[in-house]
């Protein structure tokens, strides 16, 4: 199972961004919201300026909060790090 696989990255090297990343997704995708986002905004420290970070972490938001309309959830970085 390719979670099993990243999580196994991440033991071995738990600032792997590729592996942060990946992980996060499989576990939206899974719909484990609350841990991909703590995965993701991991990832987003490491490599803020990564684009496919943050349209992760937008889609993520747009799951989380039921809607469909992907302009209206252009989280930013600073929001999602609580940081504003």
């Amino acid at each position: 199972e390719a979670l099993k696989t990243s999580r196994d990255v991440l033991t071995l090297e738990s600032n792997n961004v590729k592996a942060l990343f990946r992980t996060g997704k499989l576990l939206s995708d899974k719909g484990e919201y609350k841990e991909a986002m703590e995965v993701l905004k991991k990832a987003l420290k490491l490599e803020p300026t990564t684009k496919a970070i943050h349209a992760e972490l937008s889609k993520l938001v747009q799951r989380q909060s039921g809607g469909n309309d992907t302009q209206q959830f252009k989280a930013k970085p600073a929001e999602l790090l609580g940081e504003n």
